[in-house]
């Protein structure tokens, strides 16, 4: 069983996620293209870690985990931050609702299930959403906070454990209405914007950073989704912070 590791409490000072595109692009015999993609794709993390910090414990942080993954697979779970900066989306997460309840027996993740589905918990709004499609899928939303921007582009949309990504910005009307329009089809329901969820990643290999006498200095990871499917036996989490 693979160990899979929480990401410490570092402070990250810059950051980018995207996705692999492993799509193989090759000509027939007529000259036309043709794609095909053999593999699945990732999500692809660079995060920039501080070695002071808020609490000044980054540096301790990153080669405590140096040690605990010595002679494993270097994997990690983490929350992928958003794509957007910071002040796009400031202040919308508590209105948007937050899907926060995570239950776990002797450290292992469970899942609560009302047969045949899952039990899809969250805390904060609850946020209603109607589906719909045109040239696009589309969900319809209410209760909203009135007059401002509700989805980014490619922030993701869920609905259960379903999960598609915003096409471009939406904003809510006077009475808190928006039209959200997205990549792929989603049921009505509950609604998450905009908030990741949880994954595990494998880190590419592990940083080093000269500390310097009088100034912050920085760990650069690069980090690629694993998925458990891609192991022979399930994951082991463990968490040494708390």
């Amino acid at each position: 069983m693979p160990d899979v590791y929480a990401w410490p409490p570092v402070h990250t000072t810059a950051y980018e996620h995207t996705i692999s595109r492993p799509v193989q692009r090759s000509e027939g015999l007529s000259g036309s293209p043709r794609l095909s993609q053999s593999e699945a794709t990732r999500t692809l993390i660079t995060a920039v870690v501080t070695g002071i910090g808020p609490d000044r414990l980054g540096a301790g942080y990153v080669e405590m985990l140096k040690r605990l993954l010595d002679g494993k697979l270097a994997l990690v779970r983490l929350n992928p931050l958003p794509q957007h900066w910071y002040p796009v989306t400031d202040g919308l997460d508590g209105l948007r609702g937050t899907p926060g309840v995570e239950w776990t027996d002797g450290g292992a993740e469970t899942t609560w299930e009302e047969p045949p589905a899952v039990v899809f918990w969250t805390f904060g709004n609850t946020i209603e959403a109607t589906a719909g499609a045109d040239t696009w899928p589309y969900v319809d939303c209410s209760g909203l906070p009135a007059n401002r921007l509700i989805a980014a582009p490619s922030e993701p949309v869920r609905v259960g454990t379903i999960t598609a990504y915003a096409l471009r910005p939406s904003y809510s009307n006077a009475q808190g209405e928006a039209r959200i329009y997205v990549s792929s089809a989603l049921p009505s329901g509950p609604i998450i914007i905009g908030s990741n969820q949880s994954r595990v990643f494998e880190i590419d290999s592990f940083p080093r950073a000269v500390q310097p006498a009088s100034e912050n200095y920085s760990y650069n990871f690069t980090m690629t989704e694993r998925f458990e499917s891609d192991f022979t036996s399930a994951f082991t989490e463990l968490n040494p912070w708390t």
